[in-house]
């Protein structure tokens, strides 16, 4: 197995631009262990932008927002679908992005392929909060 590195540091700026792909802002488990990780990672050393991809109440985005190292953007609500992987690119270029998780999107899956094939130098993970076997027999993950 092939070990991933994980940049910490770019040469604009001493933070590592991680690119956050998840598909809302709720009060779940997963959402909560999402919020967590954001809170959580050292805004020293990470500069944070998230992406959610599903329409929804978002009651956890302003708890999102107080993330003081970094953006918020819920796709959903300005700006239609057929545009977002232009929106994606530019927030690549834009914010120096050096790193992606994708955690439950469906469109974050969908647009992986797309994006590491545009983007080959920027490591992809994945956190798989679950296994949803009505969905594509097996989940996400497939």
């Amino acid at each position: 197995m092939e070990d991933i590195v994980l940049p910490e540091k770019t040469e604009k700026d001493e933070r590592a631009n991680l690119l956050f792909i998840i598909p809302w802002m709720i009060t779940g488990g997963a959402d909560l262990f999402n919020l967590n990780l954001v809170k959580g990672l050292d805004k020293n050393k990470y500069s944070i932008t998230i992406l959610s991809t599903e329409p929804n109440q978002n009651a956890l985005r302003q708890d999102f927002e107080q993330n003081e190292n970094g953006l918020v953007y819920d796709l959903t609500s300005f700006l239609d679908q057929k545009y977002w992987i232009t929106f994606i690119n530019y927030i690549i270029e834009k914010q120096n992005i050096n790193l992606i998780l994708n955690s439950n999107s469906k469109f974050g899956y969908t647009v992986l392929p797309y994006i590491k094939a545009n983007y080959p130098q920027i490591p992809i993970l994945d956190y798989v909060h679950m296994e949803e076997w009505y969905n594509r027999n097996g989940g996400y993950s497939r």
